[in-house]
């Protein structure tokens, strides 16, 4: 079995090598949805499961986007013409490359977000829909601008108020059903697969002990992802409605300007490759690209078993307590430093999807 995991690392290694894949870029696969917007005041948002086929209408712009704005400093390493985060609290497009190295983005909002100050605000509610919900999409998703002469990516556009937006959501097709990461200095991450196999994904660096007030929690359950972009995975620890949980983050971002904390806080679980002379993994697959959304339906876990049987097309995040039998997570609200210090594996159950 070792010798098998070693050659699937060292394969898969190569393979990164010579595709050049380093950075979050277009996902190929698998259709799971598509959703397009009217960057109108009015337009409508929609979705359809069936390629094109049908739409439904899923909420409403409030307020369109008219420019573009300098993105956070992962957004970097994200590509043009994509989505470079998806989260409960926001959807953020890169169309190029700001003058510092970070990305010239806009952005989609839920409802009443107090923080958008830009970007295409809509009615949807934050954890449902795009936001969290059953259409959210994956970073690396292709991002389109409708206009007289059709389609186009979305790369080196400028908000055009009146222009429709399409996003056609891909998963990968070789998909795995969980992420499991040991939460100790040198712990090992894993990735498992439908048919047994098995792949080591990278080394924790920094195990996670505390949990903090990280925004955008309060629209998603107890376990389940907040947020995925090329330099995070944000987890939620607290009920709907209150604000808590930690973040998982690559080696490199964890020195960035705004993660200053994260190298004394206990609220990040900081990540690396598996050779240490190897490039730090932000913007890539499967941890911070293609594979990870936050969607979730606040229904779906209908008793405490329901996880066991692994029926619903949504994420959950399981620990364990010393060793102990896989659970899910208590409710933890709040900055608390030593919260999770008895968290000796953390798991993320992924998406069972449907053919």
């Amino acid at each position: 079995m070792l010798r098998k995991v070693g050659l699937v690392v060292v394969l898969a290694t190569v393979w990164w090598s010579v595709s050049g894949a380093r950075h979050a870029g277009a996902v190929d696969g698998v259709e799971v949805y598509r959703w397009r917007l009217e960057n109108a005041s009015g337009g409508t948002v929609e979705a359809s499961e069936d390629g094109g086929r049908t739409w439904r209408v899923i909420g409403r712009v409030v307020r369109p986007a008219v420019a573009t704005a300098v993105g956070f400093t992962a957004s970097r390493w994200g590509r043009a013409g994509t989505v470079v985060a998806s989260g409960a609290n926001a959807v953020h497009v890169k169309v190029g490359e700001a003058a510092d190295g970070r990305g010239l983005i806009f952005s989609v909002w839920p409802r009443g977000a107090p923080w958008a100050p830009h970007g295409i605000l809509t009615d949807i509610p934050g954890g449902r829909g795009i936001f969290g919900g059953r259409y959210s999409a994956f970073v690396g998703n292709e991002v389109l601008a409708e206009g007289p002469d059709g389609l186009r990516p979305v790369a080196g556009w400028v908000p055009t108020v009146g222009a429709r937006l399409w996003v056609v959501v891909r998963r990968p097709a070789r998909y795995p059903t969980e992420v499991e990461f040991e939460n100790r200095f040198g712990g090992l991450i894993r990735a498992r697969y439908p048919d047994g196999a098995e792949e080591l994904l990278g080394v924790v660096l920094r195990p996670v002990a505390g949990v903090g007030r990280f925004e955008g929690t309060q629209y998603v359950g107890i376990g389940r992802v907040r947020a995925n972009h090329p330099g995070v995975i944000d987890i939620s620890t607290s009920p709907v409605g209150q604000v808590g949980g930690f973040q998982i983050i690559p080696r490199d971002h964890a020195h960035s300007p705004e993660l200053v904390g994260a190298v004394l806080g206990t609220q990040w679980m900081v990540v690396g490759p598996l050779n240490p002379l190897d490039p730090s993994p932000q913007g890539t697959a499967p941890l911070f690209s293609a594979f990870i959304a936050p969607r979730y339906d606040p229904d779906d876990l209908l008793d405490e078993e329901e996880w066991q049987r692994r029926v619903a097309e949504r994420f959950l995040v399981l620990c364990r307590v010393d060793a102990g039998p896989w659970t899910l997570f208590p409710p933890l609200v709040g900055r608390r430093d030593d919260a999770l210090l008895r968290v000796t594996h953390i798991k993320i159950l992924m998406p069972v999807w449907s053919r």
